[in-house]
C-alpha cells in the first residue's frame, strides 16, 4: 500500500507499508534516534551514542527527533545540529546555530 505523508519539516515523503523511499532507495521509516542507531554494527553504536551524549550534555534544551532521515537537535524550533552514520565515515552537521554551540 502506497500512501504521501508530510514529515516534521512538511515535506511529502512516499511511504510503502513501513518504508519510505529515498534518493529512489526503499529505506525502513525511522521514527526516533535509539531506532535509528539501533541497527548499526556496535563499533558504529558506540560512536553514534558518544555523538548524541556530547550533543545532549553540551545543547541540554535541544529537542531531539530525526529530520532528513537523521538524528537532528532544534532549539527554539531552529536546526542546531544532525549526524548521520553512511559507509565509510560519521557525518556531524551544524547550522549555522549550532556553530558556536560547540566552539571550544
Amino acid at each position: 500500500m502506497q500512501r504521501w505523508r508530510m514529515d516534521s519539516t512538511n515535506q511529502a515523503k512516499l511511504v510503502f507499508n513501513e518504508f519510505i523511499i529515498r534518493n529512489n532507495t526503499l529505506k525502513k521509516e525511522i521514527n526516533s534516534v535509539d531506532e535509528y542507531i539501533k541497527d548499526f554494527p556496535q563499533d558504529v553504536i558506540d560512536k553514534l551514542q558518544c555523538i548524541r551524549q556530547i550533543i545532549k550534555e553540551n545543547a541540554t534544551e535541544a529537542l531531539e527527533s530525526i529530520s532528513y532521515g537523521m538524528p537532528a537537535y532544534k532549539i527554539n524550533g531552529k536546526p542546531l545540529v544532525y549526524f548521520a552514520a553512511h559507509k565509510d565515515h560519521i557525518g556531524f552537521y551544524a547550522t549555522p546555530t549550532g556553530h558556536d554551540k560547540f566552539k571550544k
